[in-house]
């Protein structure tokens, strides 16, 4: 297998893990009804979406102090050529 899905089955296999030491049962033993079950889901893609804003914005940061850094370096390159 290719080393992504191999992360993606590990993280499976993790979080399969992480559920049944947190509720004692694996989801297939869960006899939540649906509403139950769609609330949970929808809380977990709510976090999920405000991860993606995080990074989103980080990610942006990044960019502008990189552009930022590039700038300057352009700038200081034309300051040393014209003292020449």
């Amino acid at each position: 297998m290719g080393r992504y899905l191999d992360k993606i089955i590990d993280r499976f296999r993790s979080q399969e893990a992480k559920g049944f030491n947190k509720y004692g049962q694996v989801l297939e033993q869960n006899h939540a009804d649906i509403q139950e079950r769609l609330e949970h889901l929808a809380q977990e893609l709510s976090d999920g979406l405000m991860y993606i804003e995080w990074i989103k914005e980080h990610y942006q940061r990044i960019v502008a102090g990189k552009e930022l850094r590039q700038a300057l370096t352009e700038l200081e390159r034309k300051d040393d050529a014209s003292e020449l």
